[in-house]
């Protein structure tokens, strides 16, 4: 060279490019060495790296190259090794020659390159021309491609790749180099938007005078190679993290862009571009605040999967920052911190304060608009009718449509759930803000239809409801999210599951039987760890066969404490609302924050009552019963009083029994007006249904039962079932323990046979639910039930497996 390209410049020019180098990352950076481009080898070699890769064509000048390095740096292993870059076998045996040596890497500098051939596009030779491209474009391709493969998807490492700024500013005959830079540029985004362990950032090294360097531009070449080396390492470190994925030059002041930071990540600097979103993507992003995105973001995003089933990772790889006030209408694109781009979603002022409102987390972008993020279940144990998704999910009362999705096999339906992110933490306003529940589908809910699990009653009543529950409509206000409703059997009383499938239940080799009443409630909530409650009605089954079905918890409100306004049930006197749930606290807290409970501080109970009129038939059954009721004794540090029913009518019988004994006066009352009330709730279903379809309605053989007991009960027989209805009432009242108000007792009953049925036994014949078992106790009496699961049972399967173990 004729003169000296430094000549000029301050003297603490060549120190202050030096000082990048004070930092160590403690790298095993890759280098091209050739004397003709620009050597990043000093300035990592100084930090003190442990080993660097020489990769160049040229054997001799790359063994020369590493002599001279190894005698200079003496601490640092240098691995020269000859590669075409364009060649895609030699870059693959470059990197095992790594792997070999060194197991991994932490820094790729694709430095390697070659200028055109001087000529504009009508005279250019379109041999020299495309291998411009290759080794420009191709190469720095395969090195970054082999690179990733070694570092993997979890360690942190970075790539430098060397553009120019002529990739932004052609100059007459540079077309090849020019296009190769720019691509380059956007490889570099690339790069960083899809590997969010790999920082990759392009940088225009200045004007250094290199053998690339044509004639004409010799004259500017004023810029030092040391700046260039130093301005790497520096963007190895943690302070350079905001430049990830974006375009720099050597010689813009680091200490401005550290001071500027704000400005960068805002996308107004460094030659950011405004985009336009394709209209037809539909794109995975995360909404942030300014201040989660340049704090913790690893952290946010960390948290938001841990506590959010529908985050997932590809989510985070395009961030959405929360606008501030007084921006204009736009998504500006800037490469985030780490890997990830940033689009800042700007809106007049008049929107701003709305937007700001809307919670950080994940969503989908579609167009120029943000929409929420559902994530779909497969609903694989049949226990919905259908999941619903609200016509509006800003809180107005638009009511619900059905969910057509079906599961990618097709095999079962699909329920929608929203992301835990969008709900603020229960407050007083709204206890249940988030939480997830299903309904029956017994219940009215606006915008969808009751089934009933009846073909029949679909035919004739096939119109979506106009109004809500008035209890599921007290959860929504409570903030509480409605998924889907769940299968009841067939007019909530039926048993044999003909004009639809039975839900699966989740439990032992899944081939149990799910019950009557309920079952796609207890289904879902033994089977699925996304939903945490179930609402579903009660009579003398429902959500209490429900829990010793599917082994979960469940409880019967009082006959008061909730309304049944909306609900489609079999009788008005035993029907009550029920609510299930895998975790006792959290069914209690359900209990208490939904239903009308008189004190939410009420005191432990002071007495147990175990009455025998309803043990168990077996030893080892009653042994269980027996051992929760020693367990209750010792917690409450209260003695059970161990009694019977019989007995205690016996020793005080009311007058009006007539010298009957209790199973003789009430055999019949309690089944029998049920079954006329179940009859004449469903009077106008059947006359509507002839008059339509001139034919009575299919119904089960249970309902029909039912129906037949009912329509035989005549007015008379109806009066003084319930005379002897509330003559017992009384009696209990007054001789066993209070029905009225706050009590300081309980009543422990075993509920149901510990006996197990499967799908593939034959149903079985209904029958008459005669005197006060278990299941008439509580509707009886309109008081609370709550079913417990205590004991898990071994029990021999003869569909799949020989042992299972069972919850009681």
């Amino acid at each position: 060279m004729a003169e000296d390209p430094l000549a000029g410049l301050d003297e603490d020019f060549l120190l202050y490019a030096q000082a990048f180098t004070k930092e160590p990352p403690g790298c095993l950076p890759f280098d091209r060495p050739n004397k003709s481009r620009i050597g990043f080898v000093p300035s990592f070699a100084k930090t003190g790296a442990k080993a660097i890769v020489l990769v160049a064509r040229n054997s001799a000048q790359l063994q020369e190259s590493t002599e001279v390095l190894t005698k200079e740096y003496p601490n640092t292993k240098f691995l020269p090794v000859t590669c075409d870059i364009k060649d895609e076998a030699s870059v693959r045996a470059v990197f095992r020659q790594v792997k070999e040596a060194f197991g991994t890497a932490d820094v790729l500098v694709n430095n390697a390159g070659t200028p055109d051939d001087v000529k504009p596009i009508r005279d250019a030779n379109i041999d020299n021309f495309w291998h411009g491209v290759e080794v420009n474009i191709k190469g720095t391709f395969l090195m970054t491609q082999e690179f990733l493969n070694l570092v993997g998807t979890t360690k942190e490492a970075t790539i430098v790749n060397l553009s120019s700024a002529m990739a932004f500013v052609p100059l007459p005959g540079q077309a090849s180099y020019t296009l190769s830079k720019l691509a380059i540029a956007q490889l570099s985004a690339f790069i960083a938007l899809e590997n969010p362990n790999v920082r990759a950032v392009s940088v225009h090294p200045g004007t250094v005078m290199t053998d690339l360097l044509t004639p004409s531009l010799q004259k500017f070449a004023k810029d030092a190679p040391e700046l260039v080396g130093g301005l790497s390492v520096w963007l190895t470190t943690k302070d350079a993290a905001f430049l990830n994925g974006r375009y720099i030059t050597a010689n813009w002041s680091v200490d401005e862009l550290v001071r500027r930071q704000a400005e960068i990540v805002d996308g107004k600097k460094l030659g950011t571009i405004e985009e336009t979103i394709n209209p037809d993507a539909l794109i995975p992003v995360t909404l942030l605040t300014t201040t989660e995105i340049n704090t913790d973001l690893e952290g946010t995003l960390q948290l938001f999967a841990t506590v959010d089933d529908v985050f997932q990772p590809d989510f985070g790889g395009i961030l959405v920052e929360k606008p501030e006030k007084n921006k204009t209408i736009g998504f500006v694109q800037n490469p985030a911190p780490r890997s990830r781009a940033l689009f800042s979603l700007q809106r007049p002022e008049v929107e701003a304060a709305a937007f700001e409102d809307l919670p950080s987390g994940p969503y989908f972008l579609h167009g120029p608009n943000l929409y929420q993020a559902w994530r779909l279940y497969d609903d694989f144990l049949d226990a919905f009718t259908f999941g619903v998704i609200p016509n509006s999910v800003n809180g107005t009362d638009d009511g619900y449509e059905a969910l057509s999705s079906l599961s990618d096999n097709g095999s079962s339906k699909s329920i929608a759930v929203p992301s835990r992110l969008y709900h603020a933490a229960p407050s007083i306003r709204k206890p249940l803000s988030g939480v997830r529940i299903s309904i029956t589908d017994a219940a009215s809910l606006k915008g969808v239809q009751t089934t009933l699990s009846s073909r029949s009653w679909s035919q004739l009543y096939g119109t979506e409801a106009s109004e809500t529950a008035e209890f599921v409509q007290k959860l929504i206000h409570m903030g509480a999210i409605i998924v889907g409703k769940t299968k009841s059997s067939q007019l909530d009383s039926g048993r044999e599951w003909v004009d639809v499938s039975a839900p699966w239940n989740p439990r032992g080799d899944g081939y149990q039987d799910s019950g009557g009443s309920g079952a796609g409630a207890g289904a879902s909530v033994g089977g699925y760890d996304w939903m945490e409650n179930a609402i579903a009605k009660d009579s003398f089954e429902g959500v209490r066969e429900q829990a010793r079905v599917h082994g979960v918890y469940s409880i019967r409100a009082s006959a008061q404490a909730a309304s049944l306004q909306g609900l489609r049930n079999d009788s008005q006197n035993y029907a009550a609302v029920g609510l299930l749930n895998r975790h006792l606290h959290d069914l209690l807290t359900l209990a208490q924050l939904t239903l009308n409970t008189s004190n939410a501080d009420m005191p432990f109970p002071k007495r147990i009552i175990y009455p025998l009129d309803f043990t168990s038939t077996t030893e080892s059954d009653q042994a269980r019963d027996d051992k929760f009721v020693a367990m209750l004794e010792h917690f409450l540090q209260v003695k059970a009083d161990k009694m019977r029913l019989s007995d205690a009518w016996d020793a005080q019988p009311p007058k009006e029994a007539n010298g009957q004994t209790l199973e003789e006066y009430m055999k019949e009352a309690p089944f029998s007006s049920f079954c006329s009330d179940f009859y004449h709730e469903y009077q106008d279903f059947r006359g509507d249904y002839k008059n339509k379809f001139g034919r009575e309605p299919y119904v089960e053989a249970t309902p029909r039962f039912r129906w037949g007991i009912g329509e035989n009960e005549t007015k008379q027989d109806y009066a003084n079932h319930h005379e002897r209805i509330e003559v017992f009432k009384k009696w209990f009242g007054d001789n066993i323990m209070s029905t009225l108000g706050d009590s300081e007792t309980i009543m422990v009953v075993p509920f149901g046979p510990h006996t197990v049925q499967y799908r593939d036994d034959l149903p079985r014949p209904p029958t008459r639910i005669d005197g006060i078992g278990p299941e008439v106790l509580a509707p009886l009496l309109g008081l609370p039930h709550l079913v417990i699961p205590c004991e898990l049972l071994l029990e021999h399967l003869g569909v799949i497996s020989p042992i299972v173990v069972l919850p009681l």
